[in-house]
């Protein structure tokens, strides 16, 4: 993976050279597509690249080709949130459940200690019942 930003401003390979082609930081404004690319800054070998890809820009199939992966990314991310917010709430309740759980097997376990209780009691009214 090559992050052109990282690269510098100092181009000092012909990789380099060409990939500065799509540095992001000179998109323009009012079309995040488009970059704003001298092509007399650059060797002539890679301005048939920059001319290619301002051809591409220019022509509308493209441009709208563009503009629906945008759309459908920007429903990805949306749908990405949500998942996210599910995500979340399904480990609250995930946890709430976990804490129900326990609270009704130490409830099980007060009633079985009660009823152990009971029967001791229970027992002992019968041996002082016996006795007399």
């Amino acid at each position: 993976m090559i992050q052109i930003p990282q690269l510098g401003s100092e181009r000092r390979t012909d990789a380099e050279r060409l990939l500065a082609i799509f540095d992001q930081h000179r998109r323009v404004e009012r079309d995040n597509h488009i970059l704003d690319i001298d092509e007399a800054t650059y060797p002539e070998k890679y301005r048939k690249v920059v001319r290619r890809l301002n051809g591409a820009v220019s022509e509308p199939n493209i441009k709208r080709t563009m503009e629906v992966e945008d759309d459908i990314l920007a429903e990805f991310e949306d749908i990405e949130r949500r998942m996210a917010g599910m995500e979340k709430a399904l480990e609250r309740k995930e946890q709430v459940i976990e804490e129900k759980d326990q609270a009704l097997e130490e409830n099980a376990k007060t009633i079985e200690e009660k009823e152990r209780e009971l029967a001791e009691k229970d027992r002992l009214i019968a041996e002082l019942r016996g006795s007399r």
